[in-house]
């Protein structure tokens, strides 16, 4: 009976790690936010989040290299500058939480970021640097907790009006930046298995 019940969760997070390759694929982003609370029922969510970094990690790489020559690179130091300082606050919540509290919060951060982008509204923000740095340092808070970085950028490029290739081209290479310092934090606190 216990074979059973691992080829069924091996076919199931192939099927939700596919379905989340081809989502980021197609946009640049969305990779954690449809696998993570997926993966999060089948494992333990202190497994399904070290698991799904390492997998968007090499996605994020594969994508890089065919849109390198779009990224905005100084765009992206902002948000990763935050981005560096939120991974181990999030990180710590990652070993501390219970597995029902990272669950919830996985809802929550689902849930609110589809209420804000169902509202579309936007209020530009004139100092673009400056909210880079709280709008990474929330993504990465996030990515280090429950591996889903991709929110507040998203939402954030929305509302700046980003023009698409290269919102596309510079979220890759933030995210893979950011899984790169990602994996070294949980690999320093031990957190694969």
């Amino acid at each position: 009976m216990k074979d059973m019940s691992d080829l069924i969760n091996t076919l199931l997070t192939f099927i939700i790690v596919f379905s989340a390759s081809t989502l980021m694929s197609i946009t640049g982003f969305g990779f954690a936010i449809l696998s993570i609370p997926f993966l999060s029922f089948i494992f333990s969510p202190n497994i399904a989040i070290p698991f799904n970094i390492i997998t968007g990690f090499v996605l994020e790489i594969i994508l890089l290299l065919k849109c390198c020559r779009k990224i905005k690179v100084k765009r992206t130091f902002f948000l990763l500058s935050g981005g560096i300082m939120g991974i181990p606050i999030g990180s710590y919540l990652l070993i501390k939480c219970s597995v029902d509290s990272l669950r919830i919060f996985i809802s929550l951060i689902v849930l609110i970021s589809a209420f804000f982008l169902f509202l579309g509204k936007t209020y530009k923000i004139s100092r673009e640097q400056g909210a880079s740095l709280v709008v990474g340092f929330i993504s990465g808070g996030l990515k280090g907790s429950v591996g889903m970085a991709g929110p507040p950028i998203v939402l954030f490029g929305i509302n700046q009006n980003w023009e698409k290739e290269e919102f596309r081209a510079t979220m890759i290479f933030y995210f893979t930046l950011l899984s790169l310092v990602t994996l070294f934090t949980f690999f320093k606190l031990k957190l694969f298995t």
